[in-house]
């Protein structure tokens, strides 16, 4: 792992260089793109490495870079906002909402768009947002960023867009959107997938996405109940209601596993072995007696080690022409071959096959040497 945060750490010294020395939009985009794979590979990193349960210094240093990539993209984002609104304010690039279609240059119509310069719509007002709110709150991005790692957590950018949009209370927002979202929350809760969820309420997977992302900002936006702050008896209270909850979604939790138990075996594996069964009953229910019983148990008593030395050679001799009588249905064609000849077709071919064959000497008065 050490190599992979010395890549990380080059990665991200590599993208504060180039937004250092960037002088145009491209310059400050390719900025922006290589601080985004910085923070996606060091995202990949700590899944890796809690795979590998590595050290926490390992972890925290590929939170680090995480940070630092995000601080580098939201200046990045500030000063493509600035470049832009600047290229616009110059008539370099074309102004939206000219429903002519013309350029606000008067005689030129050949104005570029945002797309003609490489970027999206989006982009840009994603850039204007960090920008403004920088402005609004100079250095409160960042300072978001440095606590979250001063507590010991992982900042991502949902951290970022809570600081440049905070969520509207609860109280403030429609309630079919509220009564949505604590809809496919609960649903999460209960292990399914967004795939699972938007079949279940009949939603767009990204309207699922979308509703649980605003979920996770308003349960982590909750204020959080510092134990130290109540007083001894509180505390013993809260800890009292904590052991409560987690008994019981303990038990939840293994009422739901009993009960997907209980199904996968009603439904999967009692009905697989049902079948089973049944197919056995219906081939023994078909078969055919190759032998009777009194043969069978012949041939047992031939074999059996304790008859050895009380059975007759009788005995030993129907057993023998008992098993080589089965031989025709034991063994197949290729191991047993029947043969069974030219048979006639009329009599006077039987008459014809008889005269062919050889007589038999007579041994009539022949007289035998002594």
């Amino acid at each position: 792992m050490s190599n992979e945060i010395e890549t990380l750490s080059r990665l991200i010294a590599q993208a504060s260089a180039t937004l250092a020395k960037a002088t145009t939009a491209a310059e400050i985009l390719d900025a922006y793109n290589q601080a985004d794979v910085s923070y996606s590979a060091a995202k990949k990193a700590i899944q890796m490495s809690k795979v590998k349960t590595a050290h926490d210094t390992v972890v925290a240093s590929c939170r680090k870079v995480m940070g630092d990539a995000l601080v580098i993209e939201t200046r990045a984002q500030c000063r493509l906002a600035d470049e832009y609104d600047a290229a616009q304010g110059r008539g370099e690039v074309k102004v939206r909402g000219n429903k002519s279609g013309k350029s606000n240059i008067p005689n030129e119509n050949n104005t570029p768009t945002v797309e003609d310069i490489g970027l999206t719509s989006k982009q840009v007002h994603n850039a204007r947002a960090v920008r403004d709110a920088e402005k609004a709150h100079p250095g409160g991005i960042r300072k978001a960023i440095e606590e979250k790692l001063a507590a010991g957590g992982e900042p991502t950018r949902a951290d970022v867009t809570r600081i440049i949009k905070p969520p509207k209370p609860r109280a403030e927002r429609a309630p079919k959107a509220v009564e949505r979202e604590d809809k496919v929350a609960a649903l999460r809760d209960a292990g399914l997938s967004v795939a699972e969820i938007s079949n279940k309420v009949g939603l767009g997977q990204r309207a699922v996405s979308q509703a649980l992302e605003h979920v996770d900002i308003r349960r982590e936006a909750e204020a959080e109940i510092d134990p130290s702050t109540l007083s001894l008896t509180a505390q013993e209270k809260l800890a009292a209601a904590i052991r409560q909850h987690q008994r019981k979604l303990d038990a939840q939790f293994e009422q739901r596993v009993l009960d997907e138990c209980r199904r996968r075996t009603d439904e999967i594996w009692l009905p697989h072995w049902k079948k089973q069964i049944d197919q056995a009953k219906e081939l023994y229910a078909r078969r055919r007696a190759l032998m009777t019983k009194e043969v069978f148990n012949i041939i047992r008593r031939g074999l059996h080690p304790d008859s050895r030395n009380a059975i007759s050679d009788k005995k030993l001799a129907e057993a023998f022409d008992a098993f080589m009588g089965l031989e025709k249905f034991l063994l197949n064609e290729k191991d047993s071959p029947t043969h069974f000849g030219d048979l006639p077709s009329s009599l006077a071919e039987w008459d014809k096959m008889r005269a062919k064959r050889p007589a038999k000497k007579s041994t009539a008065g022949v007289v035998s040497k002594r």
